[in-house]
Order: C-alpha cells, then sequence, then structure tokens
C-alpha cells in the first residue's frame, strides 16, 4: 500500500518538492507518507495559531485581575451575550 502512495506523491508533486521531501525522510529514517503527514500537520498547526502570545498573556492578566476585584458578571449573562454577539443581524 504504501508503494501506491508514493507513486501518488511522486505524480502529484512537483519534482524538486518530491526529491525534498524524499531526502527528508531519508535523512529521518521514516516512510515518506510519514514526512508529507507531519509537515502537513506541522503547516495547519501554524496556520491556527495566529494569535500572539503576548495578547494571549495580556487578557489572561486583565480577566484574573477582573476576577480577583469583583469586577465579574453572573455565568449566565456573560453566555447570553457571546450567545447574542454570535447572532447575525436579520
Amino acid at each position: 500500500m504504501a508503494h501506491s502512495t508514493t507513486i501518488e506523491l511522486e505524480r502529484i508533486l512537483p519534482a524538486d518538492l518530491y526529491q525534498r521531501l524524499s531526502a527528508e525522510a531519508e535523512r529521518q529514517n521514516l516512510p515518506i507518507e510519514s514526512v508529507v503527514r507531519d509537515a502537513i500537520t506541522e503547516y495547519l498547526a501554524d496556520d491556527l495559531e495566529d494569535t500572539p502570545d503576548d495578547y494571549i498573556e495580556a487578557a489572561f492578566r486583565q480577566g484574573w485581575r477582573e476576577a480577583m476585584t469583583g469586577k465579574t458578571i453572573p455565568a449566565r449573562e456573560a453566555l447570553a451575550s457571546l450567545r447574542n454577539s454570535d447572532e447575525k443581524p436579520t
């Protein structure tokens, strides 16, 4: 089965890309399919990680300060606000 997948990869990928992936697979002593899967997974993970860490940390700290100083609202109100913000205007 792996052999047919390799043939498909060789057929659909540009020659230079296939050779780079093949060389990386050989370097790692892995099947090329594993290298391709890992490369796609890493690419998609990077794409999903678009919120800077500094922003996340600042938002967490602000939320923590608000919670510690009693600047909170009931969960029911927070959830209703989130639901309303997801609704599209008609």
